[in-house]
Parts: structure tokens; sequence; C-alpha cells
């Protein structure tokens, strides 16, 4: 009878740790194990309670003139997408993710940080992997993702595991180097979680891909529904702004982008107001069709590690804008330099391009470097298992 894997990560948060979740769970169980996805609360009432949050929070100080500024500025948004807002359907978000995640077997208990540990559930291996499991900053004392719950003999291992950042904070080190040291196994995502686990443990840990990367372009687009007119040219924009601030600047790249190209745009979001800008929301877009638009699309405007990762699974030329302040957040930075792309980053106030040919992405050169790291990361993942 095949061996139980249980693994445990972030299920929904938004499309990276969705589609991560979903390609190490079919890995897995394409390598012929029986995996099951624990059902893991994330954020409950605890997460949103005692979060640190990123790292470059906003000033709230009323007497402060950019306060001031921001806050008339987004009672205007507000207004102006409650105008907006009849044009679209209802909020139908949840349902279209829940539609897709129900393709994993997950437990059939919903655990939270304490019930867990009272019931925990049972398997041969445990998993942690990947996305951003092991940052504290959103976790506090929450200890489910290093697997606390588990009784010492259990084997526990660690897929691509991130900690989102390369520094960790002291007062979580103690913990996190007792709860390591219990792994039989680790991979992290980012080469700088490497480093930070062997400064935690004294051990060394395997460098992985992220488990989206596993897949190929076109094992990816057996899981899209047709969204898209496959013959539309356009610049696909997804961009996170909960670790920093990249507007304005990023409107101003992406309307360069859009003059040197003669594309449309469409931004995958559900802000209604960036209709006002002149892109075409794409609303309400589940897993599903995020695959479809990144398939399709002639251009990508990143701004998060997975909207670069999948920029690159799908071989499409982008730009992301990065931090232009100092961060222990090496994720984007990480994965730009993991394949010799430092090019295709801008901070705020860099010159943007001025001609066509800067766009040009050529994969010929680090074609191979992807085919080797997806090998290396299969070998350790069939290791780990076995």
């Amino acid at each position: 009878m095949p061996k139980s894997v249980g693994i445990i990560t972030i299920q929904n948060a938004n499309y990276g740790s969705t589609l991560q979740m979903f390609a190490l769970y079919t890995i897995v169980n394409k390598l012929g194990y029986n995996c099951t996805i624990i059902d893991y609360q994330y954020p409950t009432k605890y997460h949103r309670q005692n979060s640190i949050g990123n790292e470059n929070k906003y000033s709230q100080n009323i007497l402060n003139p950019q306060v001031l500024i921001r806050k008339i500025r987004n009672l205007y948004k507000r207004i102006i997408r409650s105008i907006i807002k009849k044009k679209y359907p209802s909020n139908n978000l949840t349902n279209v993710f829940n539609e897709f995640i129900s393709q994993c077997h997950t437990t059939s208990i919903s655990y939270d940080k304490d019930s867990i540990i009272k019931n925990p559930p049972l398997f041969d291996i445990y998993m942690t992997g990947s996305d951003q499991v092991w940052n504290p900053r959103y976790y506090h004392r929450d200890y489910s993702f290093l697997l606390n719950f588990t009784k010492d003999k259990q084997k526990r291992v660690s897929y691509a595991s991130s900690f989102g950042t390369k520094q960790l904070i002291e007062a979580y080190k103690d913990d996190y180097s007792k709860l390591l040291k219990r792994y039989d196994f680790v991979s992290t995502r980012e080469r700088s979680g490497v480093v930070l686990y062997e400064q935690l443990t004294g051990k060394k840990a395997d460098y992985c891909l992220d488990p989206t990367m596993l897949l190929t372009k076109e094992e990816w687009k057996k899981y899209a529904i047709p969204y898209t007119n496959k013959n539309e040219r356009y610049i696909l924009c997804y961009i996170q702004s909960y670790a920093f601030n990249p507007y304005p600047y990023i409107d101003k790249l992406i309307k360069r982008v859009k003059k040197l190209t003669g594309y449309k745009v469409k931004i995958i979001t559900q802000d209604f107001y960036e209709e006002t800008k002149g892109y075409e929301v794409q609303y309400n877009v589940g897993p599903r069709e995020f695959i479809d638009l990144y398939y399709n699309a002639s251009f990508i405007i990143a701004c998060s590690f997975h909207a670069i990762v999948f920029s690159i699974i799908m071989r499409k030329p982008f730009f992301t804008v990065i931090n232009d302040k100092p961060t222990n957040d090496d994720r984007q930075t990480n994965i730009i330099s993991e394949f010799g792309l430092e090019k295709r980053a801008y901070k705020k106030g860099d010159k943007l391009p001025q001609k066509k040919e800067e766009l040009i992405l050529d994969y010929n050169d680090i074609e191979k470097k992807i085919e080797n790291l997806r090998e290396s990361s299969m070998q350790y993942l069939k290791k780990i298992l076995a």
C-alpha cells in the first residue's frame, strides 16, 4: 500500500498560494503516494491579531500631510468604485477558488493551531511546503507549519519552504531552531533560506524550485479554462502591493510598455478603480482563468514572486517592479537573480524602457538551467519520500 503524505501549506491566500499547493499535491500523487492536503485555517482571528505584517508599514498619523492626502485620495477612490461596481457581476471569487481547490483531497477536519495539537491528523510522512510557511511575521507563535503537532519518531520533510525573509526576527530564533532540527529533510525556495536554515540549525538544506515550476507550460494549460481570445495581443498585469507600494511608478511602466507595443492592458484584480486608468479589469478570475490569461499573454507586468514565476513557466517577456527600500524580503530578487534576469527588474525612479527591443526576452539562455533545476528538485522530492 502506498505511503500516505500529509501536506500543510497556505491554501488560498492568493493565486500563488493556491497554485503552489495544487502543484505539490499533483506531483506527490504522480510519484505514487496517497497525498492529502491538511485543511489548515489561515488566517484566523489569532493570526490577524498577532501578525506583525510587512516591513514597510504606512504611517497613520493624520497630522502628516501625506497621510491626509492619502486618506482623501482613498475616499475619492471609494466613491468611484461604488459607481463603477454596478457594471460588474457579484463577487464570486471564493466559489471559483474553492472549485479549483476541490481537485485536491483534503482532511475531513478543518484545523486551527489548537485543534491540530489536540487531535493531529495521521500520515506516514508530514510535509511542509511551500510559499511563506516559515515567515513568523504572519503566524507569530503558531508553529503548525513547522509541524509542532507531530510526534518525535514521525517523519517530517520540507519541500521548497520559504521564510519570506533573509533574516529571522530574533524573538523567534530559539523556537525555530528547535523545531527545524526535528525535520528529516529540508529544502527552501530561496538561496537565502538555505543559509538561514544552516544558521539556525547547523545543518544543510537543499535548494529547490517553487512547486509550480515542477509542472510545464503545457501541463498547466490542461487545468485552464478558455477565458481569452488566443489571437488577442495584450499586456497582462498581476500586481500585489502588500509587501511594498509599487504605485504610481508601476502605472508609468505599464503605460510605457503599452505605448511601445500598442497592446491593450488586462489587469487581474477585484478593484474596479483600475478601469479608470484605461485597463481592462479581469474580475472574478479564478486559478483556471489565471492560467489561461498567462498562457495567452503577449507581455507581463509583475509585482510578486509568483507573478514572476508564472511568467517564466509560460516563457513570457516580462518586467517586474521590486522594492526600492532596504528590505529582508528577497523573494522577487532571489528568483530574478537565480535565472540572471536582473535587467527585467525595475525600481521606483528607474529610467523607463525607451525602445521596443528592450521588451524582448530570449529564454534560450536560461532554458537549460530551468530544466536542470526541475530535475534536481524532482530528485530531491523522490529522495525525501522514499
